[in-house]
């Protein structure tokens, strides 16, 4: 691939990940990290992450940090919400291609099914995690001895956004390398490694003396990671997420993935391992990360594919070689096995009921469907980028309006919630206990104020709890898919 032509897909890709962004509701996880980052900038407390004005102990703060200047750079809207995370996911690629100068590399990792649509453009943890992640991991091989100290730096950052799962992936790599390269005791002992744990508890340990419980925080934090043991399960299951996850993770990593089948072949690992002694060295670095932090998913039942994303910037660097080193007749293969996938994808597609709803929406999909199979075949790496680029605009065009259209309007219905209550009386507190995060966002993000945990004094409660609101003078109430919203006022 040519220069011009990477900067060319690269840009592409990247408009992708930023179309139509800020269109559908927040899903998932998205609402409670919506929900801490308003109100950080409300309370001006960064240290501490509450969710709805009662504290939050299952994650430190600073993703929600960043969507909170992500709402003072963008408006408190969906964009802002998932901004970081596909700022994070260029940055990746980004760091890929500096670290190996090797197009392929950074556009696949782009490009992989979990990342192109999912977690790549989700306000959730994950991909703003997995930068510093990869980072932490990579500083390893790149910066030698250094690279120890680098790498602790990026840990303490990784963990500031998900825990203790960064001094997992972190040490893992650490000791698998090191006894790689027999050196163990030598990198261990560094003066480095000193200096990068300084760092590490200088950082972390900051930030935990100004949250409002340190216990709490760190026992959190500890259970959220260490309770998911396969101890906990059942043997069945145990053996069923063993057989089934390997499964998972080849499909999540399409298309990409079915060059990993071609390191069966004796003959392709034969043409890899002519590269140069940097390259192979990285390879092998690469072989060593994947193999080492997969074991601790595969072996549990709660293992996920997404808690998997900081490794794919190495799946990436050793897929690379294998796309760039297939002879003709392994060329026909992977493009064989290309076509299967796309006329799979395009089958799911037209399945889907929605297309049957709406005519306009299935002739489009049926017009860039065709499109799969018109790009030439001679360059197999850029049309599959293509296709993905086709894939991608279906969902954004198609997909992701259908869901819109058929999914309660919680905009509206917030909108509508908090302008009733400023109607009332805004020198009162906003206090509630409900759980339902999709629609409190919403709410919270309209009013001024933040919304506290229930006490029932002088304030106004939003609650489903009938019992509750009749308890004050119920001043509106509004119907929801969810049930029934009343604000009440309570003196």
């Amino acid at each position: 691939m040519r220069k011009r032509e990477f900067i060319l897909f690269f840009l592409l890709i990247a408009c992708f990940y930023f179309l139509r962004s800020g269109y559908m509701y927040l899903q998932h996880e998205e609402p409670r990290r919506a929900i801490i980052a308003l109100e950080m900038n409300k309370s001006q407390n960064y240290f501490q992450p509450t969710v709805l004005g009662k504290a939050y102990f299952k994650k430190p703060p600073l993703h929600n940090i960043a969507i909170a200047l992500s709402y003072k750079m963008f408006g408190k809207n969906e964009f802002a919400v998932r901004f970081p995370s596909i700022l994070c996911a260029l940055l990746i690629a980004l760091f890929v291609f500096l670290f190996t100068k090797d197009y392929i590399a950074c556009l696949s990792f782009l490009t992989y099914f979990e990342v192109f649509f999912f977690y790549g453009i989700w306000g959730e943890t994950d991909l703003f995690f997995s930068l510093f992640a990869f980072l932490s991991m990579i500083s390893l091989f790149s910066l030698k001895k250094r690279g120890i100290l680098f790498g602790l730096i990026f840990c303490s950052l990784g963990f500031l956004s998900k825990g203790f799962t960064a001094l997992i992936f972190f040490y893992l790599t650490f000791i698998a390398y090191s006894l790689y390269k027999k050196r163990f005791m030598d990198y261990f002992f560094s003066i480095y490694h000193l200096l990068g744990i300084l760092i590490f508890l200088g950082l972390t340990g900051f930030w935990l003396i100004h949250t409002s419980n340190v216990h709490a925080y760190v026992h959190a934090l500890w259970k959220e990671v260490f309770s998911r043991s396969p101890t906990a399960f059942s043997i069945s299951k145990f053996l069923k997420h063993i057989f089934l996850f390997p499964f998972e993770c080849f499909i999540q990593t399409l298309p990409w993935s079915i060059f990993l089948l071609f390191l069966f072949n004796k003959e392709v690992r034969t043409r890899i391992k002519e590269v140069n002694s940097r390259q192979k060295e990285l390879l092998m670095f690469c072989l060593i990360v994947l193999g080492i932090n997969f074991i601790p998913y595969e072996i549990s039942p709660e293992g996920r594919v997404r808690y998997l994303i900081p490794l794919l910037p190495f799946l990436s660097i050793l897929i690379a070689p294998v796309v760039s080193n297939l002879n003709e007749r392994e060329f026909k293969y992977a493009s064989c096995m290309w076509g299967v996938i796309c006329i799979l994808v395009v089958a799911a597609l037209f399945s889907d009921i929605f297309i049957l709803k709406n005519l306009t929406d299935g002739i489009l999909l049926l017009v860039l469907s065709l499109g799969l199979f018109s790009i030439p075949r001679r360059n197999l790496f850029s049309s599959i980028l293509c296709a993905m680029l086709i894939l991608k605009a279906v969902h954004s065009y198609c997909y992701i309006p259908y869901v819109y259209a058929h999914y309660p309007n919680y905009r509206k219905m917030g909108k509508l919630i908090a302008q009733n209550i400023k109607k009332y009386d805004k020198h009162k507190k906003i206090e509630s206990s409900d759980r339902f995060l999709k629609l409190m966002f919403y709410i919270e993000k309209n009013l001024p104020e933040m919304i506290t945990p229930l006490s029932c004094k002088n304030s106004l409660i939003i609650t489903r709890d009938v019992k509750i609101a009749k308890k004050g003078d119920i001043i509106y109430f509004l119907s929801t898919p969810h049930g029934t919203y009343y604000i009440s006022s309570f003196k």
